[in-house]
């Protein structure tokens, strides 16, 4: 056999070794993330760091994140609530489980205002912000809730314009003088705002 011969068959078994090799660059990573008392932890987020490899976990508490490239890897896994755990893993193929435990940690916020479209933080509200409690309504024998906010709040009118029993009142929150915007409230249940109806809408006896 020639050298020529023998160099190009050489090559040739490096190039078949080089396959399987290559196809073993990746590995699927799965386990499951607990909390202390060994409760599952859903939506938990882990990532593969220094990859953009990532998952999250289920209701069982189990992830699974594929294509992973193997070796010695840090996998983070945090949730809301918890505090984040990190681990060293080494990856190896064809899967490799790694176990997580979460620690619960208190979390402080800001002092925020729930609005009925969303939450601002106390320090950035500009306008007039006003809360009733339902302690104060809940034993008046009023026909609905617009009728209770008579006398909760300071410069809102709630005001009977009408005889017609059980018809709906008309509640003022700027006042007759309000420039560039209307004076009826604007309602808004579980984030979805309401159209502001006459008493015909709002009478229960109709």
């Amino acid at each position: 056999m020639s050298g020529m011969t023998r160099w190009g068959a050489a090559m040739l078994l490096a190039l078949c070794a080089s396959v399987p090799a290559r196809a073993q660059q990746a590995a699927l990573l799965r386990g499951t993330v607990r909390d202390s008392s060994g409760a599952p932890v859903p939506g938990a987020y882990v990532l593969v760091l220094g990859t953009t490899r990532a998952g999250v976990s289920d209701s069982a508490g189990a992830f699974r994140i594929p294509g992973v490239p193997v070796g010695p890897r840090r996998v983070r896994a945090r949730s809301l609530g918890f505090g984040a755990s990190e681990q060293a893993v080494a990856v190896n193929a064809p899967e490799t489980i790694v176990e997580f435990r979460l620690a619960r940690a208190a979390t402080s916020v800001g002092k925020v205002v729930v609005t009925g479209y969303g939450t601002q933080n106390t320090r950035n509200v500009a306008g007039s912000v006003a809360s009733v409690s339902m302690d104060n309504v809940r034993t008046q024998n009023v026909e609905g809730v617009d009728k209770a906010l008579a006398g909760q709040i300071a410069g809102v009118q709630v005001i009977q314009s009408n005889g017609v029993p059980g018809g709906g009142p008309q509640v003022q929150i700027r006042g007759v003088g309000a420039i560039g915007a209307g004076t009826q409230p604007l309602y808004v249940v579980d984030g979805y705002p309401l159209a502001s109806g006459g008493a015909e809408v709002r009478n229960p006896l109709n």
